[in-house]
Order: C-alpha cells, then structure tokens, then sequence
C-alpha cells in the first residue's frame, strides 16, 4: 500500500507511488472457477467465477475491481474456501486449499481472514464486542481468560477503539466502528492474508479515509497481504500496488496501479477509469466520459468468444469466436484482447477490422494457430 506519507484525507485520496512487487507468490490460483447452479432450473447454471489465474505475491495489496456482479467477490470467498470451488487450484505455502478436507482446512484459517462488506450484518447482534473480537482465540485456543481479555483490548486500541468498548454491543456503534470490529476480528489470530470485501462501501466520504489510513498502517507494522476488492476505483487506486480488472467471471486486465490508470489497455479499462470523477471542475468539464452500450450480460449464458465483446466499441466478428486468454502486451501489463498485440498496444491505433493478437491469443490457449 502506499507510504507513511501518503495519508488520506476526508477531501480526497492521494496516489500512492510504484510498487514493485518481487518474490514467490503468497497465493497462486489457477483456472479457479465458481459456478452456482441455479435452484428450480435443470440446466441453469451461474458461471461468477470462470478461469481465472493469478498470483498475489507478500506483503502486497492486490485491488480487485470491476462492476456489480462481475464476480469480484465470488472469487474473494472461493479463495478462502467460505463458497467452494468448482475447479482450479488456489495454492498457499504450496498447499492446494481447494483440495484439503474442511478439517485440513480449518489449520489454514489462522493465516487466511476476510473483513466483510456490511459492518451491520457482519457483527452479531447478541454478542458483546468483546466475545466478537475475542471469538477467533476461544477457536484456535490462543488464549483463554484474562488473557483473553487483555488480547482484546489490545485489538480494540490497535484499531482505535477504546478498550472500554469491550462490554457493549453492535448497535451501540457507528459503521466506521463496526467496521473497526470487524477489522480487530481479522486480525485477532496474526493472519498472513485478508480478503477485504469492500470495506468502504458502506461508509462515508470521511469515515473510507480513516479506514483506508488504518487498513495501510496495519500492513506496514504486519506485513500484511491484501486483496482488496472494491467497485470504488478512487480507492483501489490509493491502496494497491497492482491492479486487477474483472469482467463478467474472468480477468481483463492486470498491471502495476499507476500503470492502469496512467495508460489502460482495455477499453473497459477506460470506460472504468472515465467513469471517476475528477476534483477539479476545469478538468471534470473539459473530460471526455465513455459510456458503454447496453447492460453487464447474465453470466448464466455469457456471449461467446470476449465477453466484453456486446458492449466494446472496438468488437470485430472474430471478438464473438475466439476467448482471449491473458497475454502480456507490455511489461508486466496483462490484457485479453485479440485487438492489440505487444507490437501494437494502442487499440485506438490499430486498423479497422485488423486483429494483431490473434495469433498470441491462440497460441497462449493452447490451440493450433489459424493462419
């Protein structure tokens, strides 16, 4: 996440500066797909998370973005094994999560935390703070009694919440202390990894920056791993070191934050990134917005070939036919589109009808190419 100097204030989000990330990978998925079928029907089935591969490295803050739907947090949950996988692998410290039995499992949940979207229902309502933060030691048997408590209480003042706090319930709070609980919670068994499932969503302008601030600060005294999901792209921006785009199940496009929002590849890239507003009324006025055509499809019987192909400005007949699989298009810059190609990065650039990926494409899908 960003530095110690890059705060957020409740006016704005500041830009943090490139982060490299190097190293093995904390978390390593493959081809991981979640489909849900649907109940009533025989033959329907919700594909939210289809194919996607992709590593998260330590100590890094991976941002998950996309719209509504786009399965975003079908893959957040499938990675800690709260829904199940259909398929793929999600290897952690070399172990193959989504093959280990749920008592297997339950070893590793010590390491792998989630804080929940909605801090109202996340938090139940019968319990005190106190046996909400303090219910992860009772599990794992990391402390009992007063130490328990002390433990607590030192969660609470690490998330900057009073130790006094410890004896009242939920409703007693406003969401941006609920979802400081909820954050205490997570970190109550020294985790390696968090799956934060739009943490901000629900809150205000000013309360989002005290937690994005403390959700940064956190990582830096633990060394912490996020993936950060969120449909905000202002803040996905401020705390991630790289940038992964979804659409309708599967991965667009993935590259180092200042490089997505600096130079986007995809054009649903672009639609996202024009979507966000700009401060400064000057520039807002003089900025061109991109509205893509027509709505998200049902991801129970996705369109053939791109998926994005329905609503890209740039599709071509041979978008409906041929998936394109993740291709590297510039260093360390991942695009799935058969419209650009690494000698040709500029879709804008590219001539009319022409698909310089096409060969790429196919190659990396491992099918013989077409000439």
């Amino acid at each position: 996440m960003g530095t110690p100097n890059n705060e957020l204030t409740s006016s704005g989000w500041a830009v943090p500066p490139l982060a490299s990330v190097t190293g093995e990978p904390l978390l390593a998925i493959r081809d991981l797909k979640v489909h849900f079928k649907l109940a009533g029907r025989s033959k329907g089935i919700v594909k939210a998370v289809d194919g996607v591969t992709l590593d998260i490295a330590a100590g890094e803050t991976l941002g998950l973005v996309g719209e509504s739907g786009c399965g975003k947090s079908s893959l957040g949950r499938a990675i800690l094994r709260l829904t199940e996988p259909t398929s793929g692998q999600v290897i952690y410290r070399g172990r193959d999560l989504a093959r280990l039995t749920q008592k297997e499992m339950r070893q590793h949940r010590r390491q792998l935390q989630i804080i929940f979207q909605d801090p109202y229902a996340s938090l139940n309502p019968r319990m005190t703070v106190g046996q909400i933060v303090g219910e992860p030691l009772e599990t794992f048997k990391l402390a009992q009694g007063r130490e328990a408590e002390t433990r607590v209480q030192e969660l609470l003042e690490t998330v900057g919440l009073s130790k006094r706090f410890s004896k009242r319930f939920p409703h007693e709070f406003s969401g941006g202390q609920r979802q400081r609980i909820g954050i205490a919670r997570a970190l109550a068994v020294d985790p390696d990894f968090i799956v934060a499932d739009e943490p901000i969503s629900a809150l205000d302008v000013s309360i989002q920056a005290q937690i994005m601030n403390l959700l940064e600060r956190l990582q830096r005294e633990k060394n912490l791993t996020y993936l950060f999901i969120s449909h905000d792209l202002r803040a996905v921006r401020h705390v991630s070191d790289r940038v992964a785009v979804m659409y309708l199940g599967k991965l667009v496009e993935i590259a180092e934050a200042k490089t997505v929002y600096a130079d986007p590849l995809m054009p649903y890239t672009r639609a996202l990134i024009s979507a966000v507003p700009v401060p400064d009324p000057k520039v807002e006025a003089l900025r061109q917005r991109i509205v893509l055509e027509g709505d998200v499809p049902s991801p129970i019987d996705p369109p053939s070939g791109c998926r994005f192909h329905t609503r890209c400005p740039y599709a071509i007949q041979t978008c409906t036919e041929v998936s394109p699989p993740l291709v590297e298009i510039k260093p360390a810059h991942f695009a799935a589109c058969i419209r650009i190609s690494p000698d040709q990065p500029d879709i804008e650039q590219v001539a009319p009808g022409a698909a310089p990926g096409l060969d790429a494409a196919v190659a990396a899908a491992g099918q013989p190419v077409v000439a």
